[in-house]
């Protein structure tokens, strides 16, 4: 049979493939949110892809529609993905729709893939031989201990596991030998190491996988005429994945679609745990991998209860690479991938000593310790150290780097982070403090020292989310400090339970006094109301928190890109003053002991200490959980989260450089988006 393709009509949302007498509208199975992500016109584009909303069919069908309705030739679309079976699988996917013949004019592959036979094409601008070889991980150990040896350093002393781990982010971050760190006797040593292990490289005609990316970047940023033929080639540029890019990777993307702007990310943040973690259902807990619908969860419906729910999804994918373990003081224990989402708060021990990380805006980070909790003397509350510091300091936000067990061990601490990152532990102000150095040279001080690149490399290195910190002010703030003022969002923070519903309300309000933004959102169709001592607000309530969670993020769109705080009511423990203590977001990697984690116990959910928190190494299938309007479930009798926003692993600032650099990107949500939900609730 001759393979042949028509199409009804170019502009019209039909869009029909035939290919050897099968016929199939390219739009046949997508729901409204998958069809505007397929059929969008150019400039770039982000699509926020939950669990189980048929992303990979998305990204295929949007060639397919490039192709057949736009009459974009094949060979001027390239997609890239993580995995060489998700290429294939694409590819296969591709030919079904388009044919073998088209689909083998796409450029598609994984980054490595695609890097290396740019570089075979480019060898002479690259400064490679053109046949050169591809050092796996077990020739990079090799060539790294080799490089030791020519230095004379003790493999025993700098593990060589830990150097290329080194050199390999150093390679991922786009930094050669010569621009390595060195504010430290290790740096120094790493970069020794480094410049010796390129050379070697290089003499034996080879290039690790790093180089395969980085080699790209460099050559096309040096030779901008090769560049310039790549981007006339590549009108539409795709990636998968998004969420898992690491800087070069990110570079590399920026620079193929820098001139026609057609990029297409996909981005979906996993979050999961092992297969034999055990989820409660309402009749005995079950392995996650052997549960199968319509069995019943058990979850958690706010505020010390919990229900049965069959509507939920399940998700599984390969795993390799490092996770957290869990301790409480029951004995409850749980494995996860560092992203997952928790819900955790600061405990009231006093005993302890926290190492912090404070970032204040328009003056930077800087690193200091304090006391884990004090009594408060007019009402003999307990209030943690972080945010008596945070407020003398007028921090926006404060993430724990280190909980130790006296002030010796967190002076240690304190001043290792601070040497080894270069991040100052001067106060921010010196009013009312007895101090030699007055404001004028603090100000100085952080003026001439960039704290926000040095503490960006700390929080990767710790797997720190920026944008969940341990304590930030609650965002009740006016016209003196607008970057305080946040959307927040509280899951199960109606404190009233319907006869129709057996979980409780989910809540997002803006409270603030800034004359400012009420004119903006006023402008834009919301109607504040007065709140209390000249403040204003806006609320919203919903029994989905996907949905509330989309409100807040048009809320905060329109109000010029507020943040959102996000918290949960899981537990009904109460404050001395009778106030239900909430618990916020967290990725396990936040985790430390002394904190407080909510479990099932007796099928209510109560407060349990942390005890321990250790690290360890998982390679096989993890899963994850999506569980509709509640999105939380009990795994091995802790509750976790699953949100439709999670933290970002690879490099959590390149949805950020994404946003930053192109001001017209569009956002799709694929579930549903938050344009179509702005309805007062």
């Amino acid at each position: 049979m001759i393979a042949h393709f028509s199409r009804i009509s170019k502009t019209g949302a039909v869009g029909w493939l035939c290919y050897n007498g099968a016929t199939m509208d390219i739009l046949t199975g997508l729901n409204p949110q998958q069809r505007k992500a397929v059929t969008i016109s150019d400039g770039p584009v982000l699509v926020l892809a939950g669990p189980g909303s048929g992303k990979t069919r998305v990204l295929t069908r949007r060639v397919a529609w490039l192709v057949q309705e736009m009459d974009v030739a094949p060979w001027r679309i390239m997609a890239v993905t993580f995995t060489n079976k998700a290429a294939r699988e694409m590819r296969g996917r591709l030919e079904e729709l388009l044919g073998p013949s088209s689909a083998r004019s796409l450029t598609l592959g994984t980054f490595h893939a695609t890097c290396a036979r740019i570089l075979r094409r480019e060898a002479e601008a690259a400064g490679i031989p053109r046949d050169y070889a591809i050092f796996d991980a077990d020739d990079q150990l090799q060539l790294i201990k080799q490089a030791m040896r020519d230095l004379d350093l003790d493999d025993k002393r700098y593990r060589p596991q830990a150097v290329r781990s080194s050199i390999s982010r150093a390679k991922n971050e786009l930094v050669p030998p010569q621009a390595y760190d060195t504010g430290s006797y290790y740096g120094e040593v790493v970069r020794r190491i480094y410049e010796r292990y390129q050379a070697l490289l290089e003499a034996n005609g080879g290039l690790d996988f790093d180089d395969l990316l980085t080699k790209t970047v460099y050559t096309f940023s040096q030779n901008p005429d090769i560049l310039a033929r790549y981007q006339e080639r590549y009108r539409y540029v795709l990636v998968d994945e998004f969420q898992d890019t690491n800087q070069a990777q990110y570079a590399l993307l920026k620079q193929l679609s820098g001139r026609h702007h057609n990029l297409f990310c996909v981005a979906d943040e996993d979050q999961c745990v092992p297969g034999t973690t055990l989820i409660s259902t309402t009749e005995e807990p079950r392995a996650i991998e052997e549960l199968n619908s319509p069995t019943q969860l058990q979850v958690a419906a706010g505020r010390g209860a919990t229900m049965g729910t069959e509507a939920w999804e399940r998700r599984s994918r390969e795993y390799h690479g490092p996770v957290v373990k869990i301790k409480t003081r029951r004995g409850y224990r749980l494995t996860v991938t560092p992203n997952h989402v928790m819900f955790a708060r600061l405990g009231d021990r006093a005993d302890a000593f926290y190492v912090y990380l404070m970032y204040k805006q328009d003056t930077g980070y800087r690193i200091g310790l304090v006391q884990s909790a004090r009594r408060d003397g007019i009402y003999d509350t307990p209030i943690t150290g972080l945010a008596v510091w945070g407020n003398q300091e007028k921090a926006d936000k404060v993430w724990i780097l280190k909980v130790c067990d006296n002030k010796g061990e967190a002076i240690f601490w304190e001043q290792y982070f601070a040497f080894e990152y270069g991040i100052p532990t001067t106060v921010f102000f010196t009013t009312g403090r007895n101090m030699a150095v007055d404001q004028s040279f603090i100000d100085e001080l952080y003026s001439r020292i960039d704290t926000t690149s040095r503490a960006e490399r700390l929080m990767a290195d710790l797997l720190i989310s920026s944008d969940h910190p341990h304590h930030r002010p609650k965002g009740i703030a006016g016209d003196r400090q607008p970057n305080r003022i946040a959307v927040q969002v509280r899951m199960f923070g109606d404190s009233r339970r319907t006869e129709t519903s057996p979980w409780n309300a989910h809540r997002a309000y803006v409270n603030t006094s800034d004359e400012v933004l009420r004119q903006k959102m006023i402008a834009r169709g919301y109607n504040p109301r007065p709140g209390r001592r000249g403040t204003w607000k806006l609320g919203w309530s919903n029994l989905d928190y996907g949905t509330v969670l989309r409100i807040a993020e048009g809320a905060a769109h329109d109000g010029g890109g507020l943040e959102i705080a996000c918290a949960a009511f899981v537990t009904n423990t109460k404050s001395p003053g009778g106030i239900t203590r909430k618990f916020d977001l967290h990725p396990a990697s936040h985790l430390h002991p002394g904190m407080i984690v909510p479990v099932e116990i007796n099928g209510r959910i109560e407060d349990e200490e942390v005890v321990e928190v250790d690290w360890g190494e998982y390679s096989g299938a993890v899963y994850d959980l999506n569980v509709d309007k509640v999105h939380n479930y009990i795994a091995n009798g802790i509750v976790v989260h699953n949100s439709i926003y999670r933290w970002r692993g690879a490099d959590y600032r390149n949805i950020r450089r994404l946003r930053e650099d192109h001001p017209d990107l569009v956002t799709i949500l694929l579930e549903q988006n938050y344009r179509s939900t702005q309805t007062i609730l």
